[in-house]
Order: C-alpha cells, then sequence, then structure tokens
C-alpha cells in the first residue's frame, strides 16, 4: 500500500512539475516577446493616448472582478469536495450560467459609454473606446469558466495553447493597429476585445464543454457564493493596494516620477514570468493533494524551491538592473535602478502569501483572506501618505513591500491556525531579508563588486538550499533525458 502511496505521490509532483514547466514556457514567450516591443509602443503611443487607454483599462480592470464575484476562487475549493465526473459537471455549469447572466450587466453599462467617458475624462470624447472595453469585460466572463476548468484537469498544455496564442494574436493586433492602421488609443483596447473573444472560440472548439442548464444547483451556488462574496471587498482592497500608490505618486510628485515607478514595475514580470506559471499549475496540485500522508511535507518543499527560484531572478535583475535599463531604457530612466530591488522582493512575498495562503482556502475560511488584504491595502495607503510626499516612487517601492510582508506575516499566522504547515519559517525569512539587504544595498557599487558579490551569494544560496537545488537539477535531468 505504500509503495502504490508513494507512488501515486510522485505521480501529482510530477504533473504539478510539468504543468509549472509548460506556464512557465508559455510566459517566458508572451512576456518576453511584450518586453521587448515596448520600445515599439512608446514610439507610436504618445503619454496622453496611453493615459486614455490605461484609465479605460483600470476601470475596467476593478468591474471584473466584482462581477466574478471570487467564484474563481470557490470553483478550485468546491470543484474537488468530490471526486466524481457528476459533481464537477455540475459546478462548471453553476460558474458557467452565473458567468453568462453576470456578463449581461457590461453591455448594458455600455449602452451608457457616454456618461461614464464624461465621468473619466470630463467628455464624451471617448465613448466608443468605453463600451468596447466593456464588452471585452463581457466576453472575458465567457471564457473565465472554461480556463478555469482546464487546470482543474490539469490539461495545463491546453490552457498555455490557448493564452499563447492569443497572446500572440494579441502583440500582432497591437502591432497592426499602431504601425499600419495608426489608431493610437484605440488600439490597445480593440485588440483586447478580439483577444477575449478569440480566447472563447478556442476553448469552446477544443473543450467541447456543452452548456447545460439541468447542471444548474442553486444550493450549490449559494455555498459557493457565501464562501465567495468575502472575496469581493478582497478584490477592491487587492485594487488599492496595486494602483493606489500611483495616484498619491503623482499627486505629490507629478508624472516624472509616476514614469520612473512605471517602468521598475515592469520589470516585475521577470518574477511574475516564474512565479505565475507555479500558481496556476499548484492549485490543482494544492487541493490534489490534500490529504496524502505526505501532503504538508511537499508544501514545506514547494515553498522552498519556489522561494529558492523566485529569489535567484530578484537578486539576478536587482543586482544588474542599472545594466539592464541601459539596455532597454533611455538615460532619464536611470534613476529607475534604485526601485527595482524592493519591488521585485515585494513580488516575492506576494507570491510566498499566495502558497502559503492555501491552507486557509482548504479550509474555506475566506473572511481571513479579506481581513489580510484589507489588512495590506490600508497599510500600504498609509505609508504612501506618509513617506511619499518627502521621498517619491522610491518611498512607493519600499512601502509596497512592507504591505506585502505584513500579508506574510498574517497569512502565515492564519494559516497555521486552519491548516498548519512545517515550514522551515527561519531559514526562509533570513534568506530573504539578507538576500534583500544586499541587493538594495549593491545597486550602488561599481559593476565588478556587483558581479563578485551575485557570484557569492549563488553558490552560498545553492548551498543553503541544496535540496531545491538537486530536486530541480534531477527535473534538468529528466527533461534532457525525455528530449534526447
Amino acid at each position: 500500500m505504500l509503495i502504490n502511496g508513494n507512488r501515486m505521490s510522485e505521480s501529482k509532483q510530477q504533473s504539478f512539475i510539468k504543468g509549472s514547466a509548460i506556464l512557465i514556457a508559455s510566459n517566458m514567450i508572451i512576456k518576453g516577446i511584450n518586453f521587448f516591443l515596448l520600445p515599439l509602443y512608446t514610439k507610436y503611443l504618445t503619454p496622453e493616448m496611453l493615459g486614455i487607454s490605461d484609465s479605460i483599462s483600470n476601470f475596467t480592470a476593478i468591474l471584473f472582478p466584482l462581477l466574478v464575484m471570487g467564484l474563481d476562487s470557490a470553483f478550485s475549493a468546491f470543484y474537488f469536495d468530490r471526486h466524481d465526473e457528476h459533481h464537477h459537471h455540475k459546478v462548471m455549469n453553476t460558474i458557467r450560467i452565473t458567468m453568462l447572466i453576470a456578463s449581461l450587466v457590461p453591455v448594458l453599462m455600455a449602452a451608457a459609454s457616454k456618461p461614464i467617458a464624461s465621468m473619466l475624462f470630463g467628455d464624451s470624447e471617448y465613448y466608443i473606446l468605453v463600451a468596447v472595453s466593456l464588452v471585452s469585460v463581457s466576453l472575458n466572463l465567457w471564457q473565465l469558466p472554461f480556463s478555469l476548468l482546464a487546470r482543474m484537469r490539469n490539461r495545463m498544455a491546453l490552457f498555455a495553447l490557448v493564452n499563447t496564442v492569443a497572446s500572440l494574436v494579441m502583440i500582432f493586433l497591437n502591432v497592426f493597429f499602431l504601425t499600419t492602421v495608426h489608431l493610437g488609443a484605440y488600439s490597445l483596447i480593440f485588440s483586447t476585445a478580439c483577444v477575449q473573444l478569440l480566447q472563447f472560440l478556442m476553448y469552446r472548439l477544443l473543450m467541447r464543454e456543452r452548456l447545460d442548464s439541468r447542471a444548474y444547483d442553486r444550493d450549490l451556488l449559494k455555498r459557493m457564493m457565501t464562501f465567495s462574496l468575502p472575496l469581493i471587498p478582497n478584490a477592491l482592497a487587492t485594487w488599492v493596494l496595486a494602483l493606489s500608490d500611483r495616484y498619491i505618486v503623482l499627486h505629490y510628485c507629478g508624472t516624472d516620477e509616476v514614469g520612473l515607478y512605471g517602468v521598475a514595475a515592469r520589470f516585475a514580470a521577470a518574477v511574475s514570468l516564474v512565479a505565475n506559471g507555479i500558481y496556476m499549475s499548484y492549485t490543482t496540485y494544492a487541493y490534489d493533494k490534500k490529504g496524502d500522508a505526505d501532503d504538508k511535507q511537499n508544501y514545506s518543499r514547494i515553498l522552498n524551491a519556489f522561494v529558492y527560484a523566485i529569489m535567484g531572478v530578484c537578486v539576478t535583475v536587482s543586482l544588474f538592473a542599472r545594466e539592464i535599463i541601459d539596455i532597454m531604457a533611455d538615460a532619464s530612466y536611470a534613476d529607475t535602478a534604485v526601485l527595482i530591488a524592493p519591488i521585485l522582493f515585494g513580488q516575492l512575498f506576494y507570491g510566498i502569501n499566495t502558497l502559503v495562503g492555501y491552507a486557509i482556502t482548504f479550509e474555506k475560511k475566506s473572511k481571513y483572506i479579506l481581513l489580510i488584504t484589507t489588512s495590506g491595502a490600508v497599510f500600504n495607503v498609509v505609508l504612501n501618505f506618509i513617506f511619499v510626499p518627502g521621498n517619491g516612487a522610491l518611498a512607493a517601492s519600499y512601502t509596497t513591500l512592507a504591505s506585502y510582508m505584513l500579508m506574510v506575516m498574517l497569512t502565515y499566522y492564519y494559516a497555521q491556525k486552519t491548516y498548519p504547515v512545517e515550514y522551515e519559517t527561519m531559514k526562509l525569512a533570513i534568506s530573504i531579508i539578507v538576500a534583500l539587504g544586499i541587493s538594495c544595498i549593491s545597486i550602488r557599487f561599481a559593476l565588478l563588486p556587483r558581479a563578485l558579490t551575485y557570484a557569492a551569494m549563488v553558490t552560498v544560496y545553492t548551498y543553503f538550499f541544496k535540496d531545491s537545488a538537486a530536486d530541480y537539477l534531477n527535473q534538468a535531468k529528466k527533461i534532457i533525458k525525455k528530449v534526447l
């Protein structure tokens, strides 16, 4: 029995690793191309055009999670309550029909796009952009259940295929609308709407999941809403946490500081490149693994491996940020280098918060998630009002880091109350704080001392995380062996 259990555990780990690798590879293709096309985008879009596009996108960015009502989290939490196809079919169709009903709201709002445009810009000139952006929210709601189902079934190759194709089409449309049709501010939003429709059609074609109104379960929806409704304020708090500092920097320091902060924030893609692939694959693994004899041991081991990998990205990009910015941006953005380390390590803490937080969702304690995110958002806003006026974007980068650190501490506390796991907490805390301190200080040194510091850190941390390094090495050998 133990042998079968070990084989099953190994199978789940292999599935998780394979799914993560597929998603990370697709993210590298997508974000790598987008990153290197940034000079093209900024050439054809004036700051005013970007401001118009971003203002509308930020408006719809908060609308989408409000309409989802946290049911994306409820999908994964309830999907694995029972391991039978009838239950899975019922969860899928209940969520899908609910999303179809919710998608009517943006369509109705699009009919009032002129007043909305007037509210955002003072006149209704860009009402068509507002209407198109709202319709793209509806299309996103249509495809959401399919993308969730693909992840729950561990069909990561399909998920990655749809995302990769959609992103490549998005890039093509952006370039086409900017350079050939010259649509200006309309380019990015038109591209987004086209791609949302493409994703929905691809999922419908490749998954062939029929809509079954008989599988709609009102009692199931009620239970899922009880779990998910507390997550709506959580979505608002997340939006405040992610965007409030930009508005405060703009108010006190002007657009130049916002520009520096925006460029630095784009380098967070280097972290999310790897992290997002792990998050998406980890959802299925975490729920499927729960209850196994070695589940908590594996959760701890995966967190160690996650920290080792992401911290490596943070240190690499932070220590050589000056050289990277010299290559990718104009000399006027040189001061961005000092902002990158706190922003990247903030993303590391966000990732730890996400992985550790699964213990809370196991027990469906969504009220704790709301408390944690709200605390982080309020803390961030208060710190920004205190420190940004005298220190600008640099203060904003550190206040965001501090907010994510607070969230990790709260998440760890509540996760250990609900589903305790013996993480190597002290080892991880010391490793990250030392790496953060060295990265923030060393950026002001010349290249040679930084390169020597980097070599020393790679050596020390590889020894310190030798189990994680061995895991990565073994998986790399297996991949090479299969390829050969």
